[in-house]
């Protein structure tokens, strides 16, 4: 039992590994077709510059009081990310959503139809970008030291960082970023799920 424990222990801690060195890559692939290998005096044909909200729309989220909350399958994304699920969901996959006050900055992927809270901003129109694109833009952004530019209050305003500049790519640059994304993320999603499983198996094993 010993050993089957500390081998489910192992493979956990080696797909957590797999995990961080993709979204690295996928990070690094981000910058350097969008930011490191970018001139913004020489932009390629088909590239502008523009604001963020040229490439996409955010939304402030829905109340959803902790009494009217059912047990379900639809994820509740608060500014912390996924905090519990309901029966019912207001947004459909896919879904990119941040914070919009007590905690701004993170940027949450989200592969099921979901529930995005008031404390967030989600992103109601990609307009022509992809959705993997708007993802990473909105972690290059890095909003929560920008914030304190914006206001006193904590508190993130959808129309402040729709008006921030922005090179606004091509939507075939775009697409050939999301095709590459998405089978990375499709890896580490497989991963994030066999953790899950195995997780469920020591509790069972430590019962």
């Amino acid at each position: 039992i010993v050993d089957h424990y500390l081998a489910i222990q192992n493979r956990i801690a080696n797909n957590k590994q797999t995990i961080a060195k993709l979204e690295e890559a996928a990070q690094a692939l981000y910058r350097k077709m969008f930011v490191d290998d970018v001139d913004v005096e020489n932009l390629p044909d088909g590239w502008r510059m523009g604001t963020v909200g040229d490439l996409f729309e955010l939304q402030r989220g829905f109340d959803l009081p902790s009494q009217n909350r059912n047990i379900g399958k639809y994820p509740i994304c608060a500014s912390t990310g996924i905090s519990q699920f309901h029966d019912e969901y207001k947004v459909k996959a896919p879904g990119v959503v941040t914070g919009r006050s007590g905690s701004i900055g993170e940027v949450f992927y989200i592969n099921e139809d979901f529930w995005p809270l008031n404390t967030t901003l989600w992103v109601k129109d990609f307009k022509e970008s992809s959705s993997y694109f708007v993802f990473y833009k909105l972690k290059e952004l890095d909003l929560a030291k920008t914030i304190g530019g914006f206001a006193a209050v904590p508190t993130l305003n959808r129309n402040d960082v729709h008006a921030m500049e922005s090179i606004v790519p091509s939507f075939k640059a775009m697409e050939i970023f999301q095709e590459k994304v998405s089978a990375i993320h499709s890896f580490c999603n497989n991963c994030k799920k066999e953790n899950e499983k195995l997780m469920e198996m020591l509790s069972m094993m430590m019962a």
